[in-house]
């Protein structure tokens, strides 16, 4: 996932759900937050200082756009990977 990439998802996620603290130090971000949408949203509550278990229908939520996001990702990758040649 680029930067650019990253930055899209958690405009999103402050757009429509508040969580913005990650966008405002993204630069803090961990890069491991890259490595899958369960990472993704532990980083972005971790980033707003929230726990996941105090509110499991918000967590729901972020798990539904950052879900959303990986797979369009992963399949831009899959698309951009295949051999046109073939």
């Amino acid at each position: 996932m680029s930067t650019e990439q990253s930055i899209s998802l958690l405009s999103q996620l402050c757009e429509e759900l508040g969580f913005c603290s990650a966008l405002r130090t993204i630069s803090r971000f961990p890069p491991d937050a890259m490595a899958g949408p369960g990472e993704f949203v532990d980083a972005v509550f971790a980033a707003e200082n929230l726990s996941k278990e105090a509110d499991e229908r918000l967590a729901g939520q972020v798990r539904a756009v950052v879900d959303k996001y990986f797979v369009m990702w992963q399949k831009a990758e899959e698309v951009s990977s295949v051999d046109p040649a073939s």
